[in-house]
């Protein structure tokens, strides 16, 4: 995002080379990873995942503090508490624009104008032949912002930067000037989330109560399977049918996925309709391509079964594609687990790059 941004709690002039470490908490676990810049490359450095249950998650991040000593993170917010709003403003100085979106800004989220912390980027369509321009912003309320700062400050780390949790994975996962219009969705443990990404900038985003978690749960039920011996079915079988010892995934997986697939083209009919009125999207076209993040976007079966279904290009996400090429460096971190690391990536990258 490119205002005056509330994102940004410690600016570091670029001479200054600091490990960027972005921290992905959600799904009742915190991603964290490292990328380090050294004579123009871009390597990874340390990276983990730790889980938290309700009530643990200063303790959580406090052992993460001690354990590798990391000063400076940068953090995502949560999708559910957020909003990504268009304002069609007057051709305006670069400096008033933020007054100007201020005056602005009750007549589309649930708070007052002093309730919320935002931050905001013109579109990229130009000055309209109507004499206007439009601004999408990012827009958390302040309670939301102070318990993270608060949360952070008792772990003993220092908030460099918060973002959204869709538009921090979007900068992992789309390449730097593509233009497509994308659909992300990562499939989480706890929830997914739908977010349309177009010339760099999230237009929307929505998240909804399926994860990993319920499909496990699902087959432990199916079955009578431990937690442990559902997650191996889950991950062995997935979306491909029954196993040697007869018991089908498929079975209890595929209509929890159809729900959604049904999400996905729900959202993406509703941008077909809409992109041309109130989203402010009418230079951009259809949703031409479907991406794939999250702990659950490797089972088996999946990706295929979305591509089908939609009918359109469907794929898994390559959070390292604004970072480096694998036929020169190879990280550490094997495919599936990555796409997990998708946010945490976008979070440290944002940084890295002063984005």
């Amino acid at each position: 995002m490119s205002g005056d941004s509330f994102l940004r709690f410690f600016p570091v002039p670029r001479y200054l080379r600091f490990p960027a470490v972005g921290v992905d908490i959600s799904d009742g676990s915190v991603k964290f990873i490292e990328l380090i810049e050294s004579s123009g490359s871009v390597n990874t450095g340390r990276f983990g995942r730790r889980f938290f249950s309700e009530g643990t998650l200063i303790e959580v991040l406090s052992s993460i503090q001690r354990e590798f000593n990391f000063d400076l993170v940068n953090v995502s917010a949560p999708e559910e508490e957020s909003y990504f709003i268009r304002i069609r403003l007057p051709v305006l100085k670069t400096e008033d624009i933020r007054d100007a979106i201020e005056l602005q800004i009750e007549g589309y989220v649930p708070y007052s104008a002093k309730e919320v912390e935002f931050d905001y980027q013109v579109l990229k369509n130009g000055p309209k032949k109507d004499g206007h321009v439009d601004v999408n912003v990012a827009v958390l309320p302040k309670k939301i912002v102070n318990k993270y700062v608060s949360l952070l400050s008792q772990s003993g780390l220092r908030l460099m930067s918060l973002m959204i949790e869709a538009e921090a994975t979007s900068r992992a996962a789309v390449p730097w000037g593509d233009k497509n219009v994308s659909m992300i969705v990562n499939i989480g443990r706890v929830n997914t989330i739908l977010s349309i990404v177009a010339n760099g900038v999230v237009w929307f985003s929505y998240t909804f109560g399926l994860g990993g978690n319920s499909l496990t749960k699902r087959l432990c039920e199916r079955y009578s399977l431990s937690g442990a011996e559902a997650e191996r079915l889950k991950n062995e079988s997935g979306l491909l049918g029954s196993t040697s010892d007869g018991q089908n995934a498929s079975e209890c997986l595929l209509p929890m996925f159809a729900g959604v697939k049904d999400e996905m083209e729900k959202h993406r009919r509703y941008w077909s309709e809409h992109r041309k009125g109130f989203l402010m999207a009418q230079d951009l076209g259809d949703i031409n391509r479907v991406m794939v993040c999250g702990s659950q976007a490797v089972i088996p079966g999946l990706i295929d079964y979305l591509s089908s279904a939609l009918k359109m290009e469907v794929a898994l996400v390559n959070p390292w594609v604004n970072l480096f090429d694998f036929d020169q460096y190879v990280p550490p971190i094997n495919r599936g687990d990555s796409l997990e690391y998708t946010t945490a990536i976008g979070l440290a990258l944002g940084s890295l790059f002063n984005l």
